[in-house]
């Protein structure tokens, strides 16, 4: 669509940017921040109602208890709800040169646009160049019994941080790394979450520094499963495109890693922090425009306290795509509907001001006259 690009990525400006703790710190589920959920839309009778649904971030709470009670078909229906409100949720902005309102989608980590906004993020990579060597170390933990996912998340990410701390006073030197996180299923049945770490610019580890790492990781975790896979300069490995393969996982589908991400609103990759400052620059280009956001809407509320002349042409045209020509008409007409009566308030509001000012001006007249005669 024509203004798809125009209006949709504005969004993504109050995105957090991932952060690097200290070594003595634990990397905690916040650190992989995502967008906040946005609900509040009355849906069908099979879906929940606007009246539960009303404090932020329930569908994700709602996911995570069902997580942690082992209920995965449970949290994938509620992950399914959110989608369903998001459908119908927006953001007004202001354009502070035209006075105009601009529509923005409100985009969740399942749409299509996520995937696009992922990739500007992390396109900061693509200044690392190509031809570095890669380090590419797989740490998964044991997960004998599919139980409490998201008691085996935490402990994950808290132990990859002690990991990381021990790696960088092991190779006494600062590690430049991209991370991504998956869950994946064995044939034997069980749920496997793990990380892929990957380090840029790291030679070739020797067999005792590899045997130091493994010792440690099977130490802190009790899990024997870490990989490494070494990866040269000469084959001239595209950096981004390397991170891509593994984000990407998490949009592919609704699978157990986007159910679990979903709940705790976490992203599928952290970073070092010299690698984040790659990710600082503005990735959304709206020119010299200005925005001031306004608020959040349901589709059903586009004119409410609004008329349409307020709104940016080209905005509602986006906007409409969202809506069936039936609930675009329907809108439409209750929004003449509201136009006319409120010209109307309008009109009796001034005719009203004007009999006032009269029956000022006779009142002044006749208390002048009074005085005159006194």
């Amino acid at each position: 669509m024509k203004y798809m690009a125009k209006y949709s990525r504005v969004y993504w400006d109050n995105d957090v940017k991932p952060i690097q703790k200290q070594c003595q710190q634990t990397l905690y589920a916040g650190e992989l921040c995502s967008i906040a959920c946005m609900n509040n839309y009355a849906l069908s009778e099979n879906i929940l109602s606007s009246n539960t649904i009303a404090s932020k971030g329930f569908f994700q709470t709602a996911a995570q208890k069902a997580l942690q009670n082992s209920q995965i078909d449970e949290a994938f229906k509620i992950a399914e709800q959110y989608v369903e409100v998001t459908k119908r949720k927006f953001f007004r902005f202001i354009d502070k040169e035209t006075g105009k309102i601009i529509i923005v989608k409100a985009l969740n980590r399942f749409d299509r646009d996520y995937v696009h906004a992922t990739e500007q993020k992390l396109k900061g990579l693509q200044n690392i160049g190509r031809g570095h060597s890669l380090m590419h170390i797989t740490l998964t933990i044991s997960h004998t019994q599919n139980t409490d996912y998201i008691l085996k998340y935490r402990m994950l990410k808290a132990k990859f941080n002690d990991f990381m701390c021990f790696y960088r006073r092991t190779m006494k030197k600062n590690i430049d790394y991209v991370s991504t996180y998956e869950v994946t299923q064995a044939k034997d049945g069980q749920y496997h979450q793990h990380i892929h770490l990957i380090i840029i610019d790291q030679g070739y580890l020797s067999k005792k520094i590899v045997g130091v790492l493994s010792a440690k990781w099977k130490k802190i975790t009790n899990s024997k499963y870490i990989y490494f896979k070494y990866i040269s300069g000469k084959k001239d490995i595209d950096i981004f495109s390397y991170v891509m393969k593994y984000v990407s996982k998490e949009f592919d589908n609704f699978n157990l890693t986007t159910i679990l991400l979903f709940s705790i609103k976490g992203k599928a990759y952290t970073m070092s922090q010299s690698i984040s400052k790659l990710m600082a620059v503005k990735t959304i280009d709206i020119g010299q425009k200005k925005y001031t956001y306004i608020d959040a809407f349901e589709a059903q509320d586009i004119f409410y306290g609004y008329d349409i002349s307020d709104y940016d042409p080209a905005s509602l045209t986006f906007f409409f795509s969202f809506i069936s020509v039936e609930e675009k008409t329907k809108l439409l007409s209750e929004a003449q509907q509201q136009a006319e009566a409120r010209q109307k308030i309008r009109k009796e509001t001034e005719e009203r001001d004007e009999r006032d000012i009269e029956m000022n001006k006779k009142n002044a007249f006749t208390i002048q006259n009074t005085i005159k005669i006194k």
